[in-house]
């Protein structure tokens, strides 16, 4: 790789990982002034100090597709748990129209008089009951 590859490359690492020429400077451990020499090609940039920039762009390459797969499993277990209340919701629901059907069901037969939904020897009392203050 030619001096104007290596300058490139340096530059463009430095603005993938979005970092300005002072803080690529730090994160390589030179001065700013012999960082904006390296970039603008008035000095040689050592290979040591190119593998550091390129590794610095792994981690960070590395760091972001971590964060991203962090965002994704939140995102998805924030679905999950949507998905659990709503299921809890529809279950009461459920129980309350099944609850609400069954006391109809039961008013309605004690009304009618009929016998096949008796349930035990105080039904009539119950339905009595509820069949009286329905009326009032």
């Amino acid at each position: 790789m030619n001096e104007t590859d290596e300058r490139k490359e340096l530059r463009l690492i430095r603005k993938r990982i979005g970092l300005t020429q002072a803080a690529m400077a730090v994160r390589l451990n030179v001065s700013q002034s012999a960082y904006e020499k390296y970039e603008r090609g008035e000095r040689g940039i050592p290979a040591a100090l190119l593998e550091k920039a390129q590794s610095l762009q792994k981690e960070y390459e590395t760091g972001k597709r971590i964060a991203l797969e962090l965002a994704e499993c939140a995102r998805m277990a924030a679905e999950v748990k949507k998905r659990r209340f709503e299921g809890w919701i529809q279950g009461c629901w459920m129980l309350f129209f099944v609850s609400a059907a069954w006391l109809v069901l039961r008013i309605a037969v004690l009304q009618v008089g009929a016998d096949f939904l008796r349930l035990g020897p105080n039904d009539e009392a119950l339905g009595m009951g509820v069949s009286e203050s329905l009326c009032i």
